[in-house]
Order: C-alpha cells, then structure tokens, then sequence
C-alpha cells in the first residue's frame, strides 16, 4: 500500500465523526435558540406575571432532566404570557404555545424519529412563542399563513 493510499484510507475513517459531530452541532444550536426565545419570552414577562425565572430555562441542556423539565418550562411560559396579557388588558387567543410546545417534550422521547419530525414541533412552537413577545412588544406581528388564529 502506498503512502498516499494509506493517508485516504485513515480520512475515510474520519467522515463519519465529522458527519456526527457536524448533526450534533447543528442539533444544539438549535435547541440553544429556541431556549434563547422561551427565556426572553419570560424576561418580556413583568416580575409578578412570571411563573418562572427567565435563567430556569437553560436547565433544559441537561440532558435527562431536560426530558421532564421541557414540560414545566412550556407550561410556566404559556401561563407567564398569560398572566402578561390579562394584566395589561389585552384579549390574545390561543393557547400561548402550550400544545406545540408539549408536543415538542414529546418527540423528545422518541430521538429514532426524522429529523423532521423533531425539528417542526420545535420550530412551530418557537414561533408561537416568538409572535406573542412581538405582540407584548407591541409591534404588529408578521403572522405566517398557520398563526391567524392565536388573536
């Protein structure tokens, strides 16, 4: 075997760790931007509406417990957007991205699944979240065609 034949032959061993790492890479930064939007949802939250500390949320990249907690942190943003609206008297509809985000904790259970499966959930959620932070900034939201109904 030649030098050269040699040296491709140890890159070629190398393309599946590259390949891994790169999916996992790209797996979390996701994750870290969609925790990025659940805290600033919580951080748009006045003090007494919050029903969670906005930091709380990066408990969920621990691995395991992010399992369990992903269900907490849905439910205390849905209830501190909320609690936000009611108290500054303005009438939103929906569910405050309560069912995307659980559907979201769900497939987290099941990683076998397409990458699309896991990714839409969050995606969909992040931007329910997304939309109600533009709408208690007050700013008219870029509604896309499936979040007409959320006012």
């Amino acid at each position: 075997m030649t030098p050269f034949a040699t040296e491709m032959s140890s890159m070629n061993d190398c393309v599946p760790w590259t390949v891994g790492l790169v999916f996992v890479f790209v797996i979390s930064l996701g994750r870290v931007i969609h925790l990025w939007t659940l805290a600033g949802a919580l951080r748009d939250c006045s003090a007494e509406n919050r029903a969670m500390n906005p930091a709380a949320v990066w408990l969920n990249l621990i691995p395991v417990f992010r399992l369990v907690y992903m269900f907490d942190t849905v439910r205390a943003v849905a209830r501190s957007l909320r609690a936000e609206f009611e108290s500054r008297g303005q009438t939103v509809g929906g569910d405050f991205g309560q069912a995307a985000g659980n559907l979201q904790a769900v497939l987290a259970f099941f990683p076998v699944l397409p990458l699309r499966c896991f990714a839409m959930p969050s995606q969909d959620h992040e931007s329910q979240i997304s939309t109600y932070r533009q709408l208690l900034a007050g700013a008219r939201p870029v509604w896309g065609r499936r979040y007409r109904q959320v006012i």
